[in-house]
């Protein structure tokens, strides 16, 4: 499924608490082997602000400083 993937962004995941288990090792247990980047906290989902990406858009991720760029869907040839 990761195959083609060029990177993973995880959303903020607030109020997802588990004393017994660490989001982020579990992400990292599960795409460790491959070697696109994985962004955490993206600003979507179930919070005050929520953002989105839509499938199939050209995004730009750079993670220091933390930036998603979306781009127009012309852009993406």
């Amino acid at each position: 499924m990761f195959e083609s993937a060029r990177a993973v962004v995880f959303g903020a995941m607030t109020n997802c608490t588990d004393p017994y288990n660490d989001l982020r090792s579990v992400i990292q247990d599960l795409l460790g082997d491959y070697s696109f980047p994985i962004a955490y906290g993206f600003r979507s989902g179930h919070g005050k602000v929520n953002l989105s990406l839509r499938l199939g858009t050209l995004v730009e991720l750079s993670c220091e400083p933390s930036v998603i760029r979306i781009y127009p869907t012309d852009k993406m040839s």
